[in-house]
C-alpha cells in the first residue's frame, strides 16, 4: 500500500522563499514553515498600537534601554518561523541582532494587538513558537475587551503572570520604573 501525503506536508517555506514574495502591501508570516497572510489591521488596532508605541518608546529612549520597533518589521526566529509582530523590544545587549531588513533571533519582548482574525494565531500558534525559541516576555493586548495580558517564559512555556484592565496601571520588569495608566490606551476616541 502506498502512503499518501498532501503537498503541504512536503513543502516548508523558509525565509529565503519569503524574500521572493511580491511587495504587494500584504503582511506575510511563516509559522512552522507554513506561509500565512494577514488582512490589513482595523483602525482601532492601529490607534492602540500607535499609543502603546508612543508611551513605551518615549521611556525606552529616555532611559537608553534599547530599541522599540513597530510593524511591519520582520523577525526571523528561525528559517521556518518569520513573524511581523505589532511591536518588538530589543534591549541594548541584543541590539546587534537588528539588521537593516529584519531582526535575527528572539527579541526581549513581543507585543501583539489582538483582533478576531489573529486571535488563535497569536494566542496559540505564535505563543508556542515564541516559547520554544525562548522569548522572555509576551504581551497580548485586546483593544475591544480592554485588557492586556503579560506572559513570561517559565519552564519552557509562556505562562500568563498578569492581566491588566483599562482602569489599572501596567508595570513590567522589562521596563523598570515604567507605569502606564491603561486608560491612556483603551479610552481612545475612534
Amino acid at each position: 500500500m502506498l502512503a499518501t501525503k498532501s503537498i503541504s506536508e512536503d513543502i516548508k517555506f523558509t525565509y529565503d522563499d519569503y524574500l521572493l514574495l511580491p511587495d504587494d502591501g500584504k503582511r506575510y508570516e511563516i509559522l512552522e514553515g507554513e506561509l500565512l497572510m494577514s488582512p490589513s489591521p482595523k483602525h482601532l488596532h492601529q490607534k492602540v498600537l500607535g499609543r502603546i508605541f508612543q508611551l513605551i518608546n518615549e521611556y525606552v529612549e529616555r532611559q537608553q534601554l534599547g530599541e522599540l520597533i513597530i510593524a511591519p518589521f520582520d523577525v526571523v526566529i528561525s528559517p521556518h518561523n518569520v513573524v511581523q509582530p505589532d511591536l518588538l523590544f530589543v534591549s541594548n545587549q541584543n541590539i546587534e541582532k537588528i539588521k537593516s531588513t529584519h531582526f535575527e533571533g528572539t527579541p526581549d519582548l513581543i507585543i501583539e494587538i489582538l483582533s478576531s482574525s489573529s486571535l488563535q494565531r497569536d494566542r496559540i500558534i505564535k505563543r508556542k513558537i515564541y516559547a520554544r525559541f525562548g522569548l522572555p516576555e509576551y504581551w497580548l493586548v485586546h483593544p475591544e475587551k480592554k485588557y492586556l495580558q503579560i506572559l513570561r517564559l517559565q519552564a519552557g512555556t509562556l505562562r500568563q503572570v498578569a492581566e491588566f484592565k483599562a482602569n489599572e496601571v501596567l508595570t513590567s520588569p522589562v521596563f523598570p520604573g515604567l507605569e502606564i495608566e491603561l486608560k491612556q490606551i483603551f479610552s481612545l476616541k475612534i
